[in-house]
C-alpha cells in the first residue's frame, strides 16, 4: 500500500509547476503580442459569429481590434475599439511583468489569495463593464449615436 504522504504535492513541486506556469503565460503573451504588431498585414475576415448570425455586435466586438491597437501604442484607438478591452491589455501586461519579476527575484507573489479575495470582485467588474459598453454601442442603433462616446466598431 502506497503512504498518503507520496500523494501529496511538495512545496518544490508546487513552485516548479508555477514557474512553468509564469513561462508559459509569458511567452503566450509575448507571442501574441508579436501577432498584433504584424496584424494589419494578415488576411482579415469577419470572426464574431453573433454579430454574423443577429447583425448586432457582440459585447466583446472590437476586443481584438483594441488588443492591436494598445499594442501598437496607439491608446486611443484601442480605447474607441473597446474600453473594456484597454483595460484588460493593461491588466494582462501587467500580469506578465508581475510574473517576469517573480521570476527574476525569485520572490513569489501569494496569486492563489489575492484571487480568493478578488477574484469575483474583479470578474463582476468586468462583467458589468462589457455589458455597459455593449449597451452604449447598441444605442447607436436606436439613437443613431454613441453614447456618451465615440466608439469604433462598426455595425
Amino acid at each position: 500500500m502506497i503512504g498518503d504522504h507520496q500523494w501529496q504535492e511538495t512545496k518544490r513541486d508546487r513552485q516548479s509547476r508555477g514557474r512553468l506556469l509564469r513561462i508559459a503565460y509569458i511567452v503566450i503573451y509575448g507571442i501574441l503580442f508579436i501577432i498584433a504588431l504584424f496584424w494589419s498585414y494578415l488576411p482579415q475576415f469577419p470572426t464574431c459569429l453573433f454579430k454574423i448570425v443577429t447583425g448586432y455586435p457582440c459585447a466583446g466586438c472590437g476586443m481584438t481590434r483594441a488588443f492591436v491597437s494598445a499594442a501598437q501604442g496607439q491608446w486611443r484607438d484601442a480605447f474607441q475599439w473597446h474600453p473594456v478591452g484597454l483595460l484588460f491589455f493593461i491588466g494582462f501586461t501587467g500580469v506578465v511583468l508581475a510574473f517576469l519579476y517573480e521570476l527574476i527575484t525569485n520572490r513569489f507573489f501569494p496569486w492563489d489569495r489575492w484571487l480568493l479575495r478578488w477574484g469575483k470582485p474583479l470578474a463582476w467588474f468586468a462583467l458589468i463593464l462589457l455589458v455597459v459598453t455593449w449597451l452604449l454601442r447598441l444605442s447607436f442603433i436606436a439613437w443613431g449615436v454613441w453614447l456618451p462616446v465615440p466608439l469604433k466598431v462598426p455595425l
